[in-house]
């Protein structure tokens, strides 16, 4: 996600926002948990690469799988995305689920001894937020989120 993020110069060196290395209806070495997840950003790429989406966010996801890179998500919501509206440049629509979310208290910090892809969250993710047929977003934490915060 792109919303209230934050990287690091040696993360954003590696950004493609023209995909240059994407080709066409190709996965082009990346993995995808199934057939639609990769039709979904095989369409999204392909788009993006013929300058028919306007987005700097899809060229960052890009850049960041191709480059094995990976992105922490936070148990609650720190930000709130308040650019939803007639005005806006992308999410015109204030009805969005996504617009005005409240946000909480990041609270204690604790870091994992090892960081890795978190299968279940990526999952959550695609069918929650990107994976088509477009459905509301399920903005409540899965259970298994709850498991891995009682097990830290």
């Amino acid at each position: 996600h792109i919303w209230g993020w934050a990287t690091w110069k040696r993360a954003w060196k590696h950004f493609d926002g023209e995909l240059k290395g994407w080709a066409p209806g190709m996965p082009n070495g990346l993995s995808f948990d199934s057939d639609s997840e990769a039709e979904f950003w095989i369409n999204i790429f392909d788009h993006c690469a013929a300058g028919k989406i306007d987005s700097w966010a899809f060229p960052w996801q890009y850049s960041t799988w191709k480059n094995d890179g990976l992105t922490i998500l936070p148990e609650v919501n720190l930000i709130s995305n308040i650019g939803f509206g007639e005005e806006a440049t992308h999410t015109v629509s204030g009805e969005s689920p996504l617009a005005n979310l409240p946000t909480y208290d990041i609270g204690q910090l604790s870091h994992p001894r090892l960081v890795e892809r978190h299968v279940e969250a990526d999952r959550w993710t695609a069918e929650n937020l990107f994976a088509p047929p477009v459905r509301q977003p399920v903005i409540r934490k899965p259970s298994w989120w709850r498991r891995l915060l009682r097990a830290a």
